[in-house]
């Protein structure tokens, strides 16, 4: 069976879908406990969890949950670069927060 998730993504089964959202819930839970904004997102596209800085929250990225092309799911970046195999939370948490991470010190000098 499959079940199309928006942007043109198949994913193969249900059970894709289902391993797809726990491991975003998964990144969620961790970047949470290292004080990031997050909230995970399903429905009218592909399952994503939308990640905001709380010391400048126009920095946020959503990371997708989706299997590549030999089926194996990963998380991805929002420009469709893949981050790491969906069973590497903290890996994948560690990356993100690099991005998103911006010190109290260069927020308040403004860059």
């Amino acid at each position: 069976m499959k079940r199309k998730v928006g942007s043109g993504m198949t994913f193969g089964t249900t059970v894709t879908v289902d391993g797809a959202v726990r491991g975003l819930e998964a990144l969620s839970a961790d970047l949470s406990s290292r004080g990031f904004m997050t909230a995970v997102m399903e429905g009218g596209g592909p399952p994503c969890v939308r990640v905001v800085s709380r010391v400048t929250t126009q920095l946020s990225e959503n990371v997708y949950a989706a299997p590549a092309g030999d089926g194996a799911l990963w998380f991805w970046w929002s420009w469709a670069e893949r981050i790491a195999p969906i069973g590497h939370v903290g890996v994948t948490a560690d990356k993100v927060a690099r991005v998103l991470r911006l010190s109290p010190s260069t927020a308040a000098s403004g860059g």
